[in-house]
């Protein structure tokens, strides 16, 4: 069964809301690996999505590289942004900012910045982009990570818990009117969640 080549609209970016992906889910709690400041700090501005690439920067130096893209809404709480700022390109793992609608130059309010993956994570963002998502992190990790109560059904997909294999099941049958059984899984080949995709993952697509 392939489930590949599902068509997909962009990024739905509002203003107000943080738009969900898989990115957000199984690849952005990682980012506690820096330790809790940065997740600290992070919170305190207001972000829009998060995501692995940018495809107005294709044929850049950042073409290829484990980074981490989050949009913000640098016009909610201004002061705690700047000072997010501030603090946040002194990190050894900043890597870039810039204006997010180039049209709009300085004066946009959506505002990337781009944080490098925890190097010795690399392997976690390669398992990330295949969707093998429950070869991702250690048990230790997801523990750690993914303690929240907002983070559930996020650690149910890693565990491949049951709840998630409904979840699943759910999915296929919506996304491709298949109906998967119970003897499906005897192989335990699957993952309990679709592999990411550019449309989702990608800015600019």
């Amino acid at each position: 069964m392939v489930l590949s080549n599902v068509a997909k609209e962009g990024m739905d970016i509002q203003i107000g809301k943080l738009y969900i992906n898989r990115t957000v889910k199984y690849l952005v709690p990682g980012l506690s690996f820096y330790g809790p400041t940065l997740k600290t700090k992070l919170n305190l501005v207001f972000k829009l999505a998060f995501g692995i690439h940018d495809t107005l920067l294709e044929g850049t130096h950042l073409e290829g590289q484990k980074n981490i893209f989050i949009l913000v809404d640098k016009l909610v709480r201004p002061e705690l942004f700047q000072n997010f700022m501030d603090w946040v390109k002194h990190q050894e793992y900043f890597v870039t900012d810039y204006s997010y609608d180039a049209i709009m130059e300085a004066h946009s309010r959506k505002h990337m910045i781009v944080l490098a993956y925890p190097p010795v994570m690399g392997d976690v963002y390669e398992k990330f982009l295949l969707g093998k998502y429950s070869k991702m992190y250690t048990k230790k990790e997801i523990t750690s990570y993914f303690a929240e109560e907002s983070k559930l059904e996020s650690r149910q997909v890693l565990m491949k818990i049951v709840h998630a294999r409904q979840r699943f099941i759910s999915l296929i049958k919506s996304t491709f009117g298949t109906q998967l059984e119970e003897q499906d899984f005897l192989l335990d080949s699957w993952e309990y969640d679709l592999p990411p995709n550019q449309e989702e993952e990608f800015f600019n697509t």
